[in-house]
C-alpha cells in the first residue's frame, strides 16, 4: 500500500502528509503502480465526462478534460516536456520558447483528439493515460538518470 501511496503522491495532485520526503529509492518500488494511477486518472476523466457531455459542446468538454488532466497531474509531464525542448536552444542569450511552443502543440492536439474520438472516447480517455504511464515504466527501466534538473518539484 505504500508503493501505491507513493506512485500517487508522485503522479497526480493528491499529495498525501508523510513524516519524510519521498526517496528515489521509494520511488523506484512505486512503478509498478503508475500504470494503475494512470487508470485511476482515466477512469476521473470518463466520470466527468459522463456528467458533462450531455449538457455542454463536444469541443468544451474537451477542453475541459485536458484542463482537468493538467490540475490532476500538477502539470509535471508539461513541464518535462518544456525542459526537454528548452535543452535544444542555445544558451547565446536567446529566450527559451521552443518548450512553450512544445506545450501549446501538445494541449492543442490534445483538445482536437478528445473532441473527434466520438464513440470511442470513453475508451480513449481510460486507456491514454494509462498507456502513458506504462510507457513511462517500459523507458525507465534500465535508462540512466538524467540528474537532478528533471523532477526536481516530484521529490519533496
Amino acid at each position: 500500500m505504500t508503493s501505491f501511496l507513493t506512485a500517487l503522491r508522485v503522479l497526480t495532485v493528491f499529495r498525501w502528509p508523510t513524516a519524510s520526503p519521498t526517496e528515489a529509492e521509494e520511488i523506484g518500488k512505486s512503478v509498478l503502480f503508475f500504470p494503475l494511477i494512470g487508470f485511476c486518472l482515466g477512469g476521473i476523466l470518463i466520470l466527468v465526462n459522463w456528467l458533462l457531455d450531455p449538457y455542454l459542446a463536444s469541443e468544451i468538454v474537451s477542453v475541459l478534460l485536458v484542463a482537468l488532466l493538467i490540475l490532476l497531474t500538477r502539470a509535471l509531464p508539461l513541464e518535462a516536456l518544456k525542459t526537454c525542448f528548452d535543452e535544444f536552444e542555445t544558451t547565446g542569450g536567446t529566450a527559451k520558447i521552443s518548450g512553450l511552443l512544445a506545450i501549446l502543440v501538445v494541449v492543442a492536439l490534445k483538445f482536437r483528439a478528445i473532441e473527434v474520438m466520438g464513440d470511442a472516447r470513453t475508451e480513449g480517455l481510460l486507456l491514454a493515460p494509462m498507456l502513458g504511464r506504462w510507457a513511462m515504466v517500459i523507458l525507465g527501466y534500465g535508462s540512466e538518470s538524467a540528474g537532478k534538473r528533471l523532477g526536481q518539484g516530484i521529490v519533496e
